[in-house]
């Protein structure tokens, strides 16, 4: 049996999904929340991908784990200095750049991939 008090209203959700809007903190949690998706996205997709890309480069064992290793790394290296230049210049601005340094990251994957792929035709 559900009590009255445990439903939540419409007008009660609205109004909370409203206040996220306000003064433009929506387009920030939206830019924050895809930040994470790809930040953590990509550290989870690679190892997956890590058997296609152990072909389509002809890598061994030893150098797939070193890369992996380096990108986990690199990610927690990355952790402790990122609250100097979040203090300095913005939280915002720390976000937007590890965005593009990591969509970059990726596209060049992606670009040196489909080269190699096209070269072994």
């Amino acid at each position: 049996m559900v009590s009255a008090s445990t439903v939540q209203p419409k007008g009660h959700v609205e109004h909370t999904v409203g206040s996220l809007r306000g003064d433009g903190r929506g387009w920030a949690l939206v830019a924050i929340a895809l930040g994470w998706l790809l930040i953590l996205g990509t550290r989870i997709t690679i190892p997956v991908l890590l058997p296609g890309i152990k072909t389509t480069f002809a890598i061994d064992n030893a150098t797939a784990g070193f890369t992996i290793t380096v990108i986990w790394t690199v990610y927690g290296l990355s952790q402790f200095p990122a609250g100097l230049p979040s203090n300095r210049i913005g939280d915002r601005k720390v976000l937007i750049a590890s965005l593009v340094v990591m969509t970059v990251s990726v596209g060049a994957l992606a670009v040196v991939s489909c080269v190699r792929c096209i070269l072994e035709r």
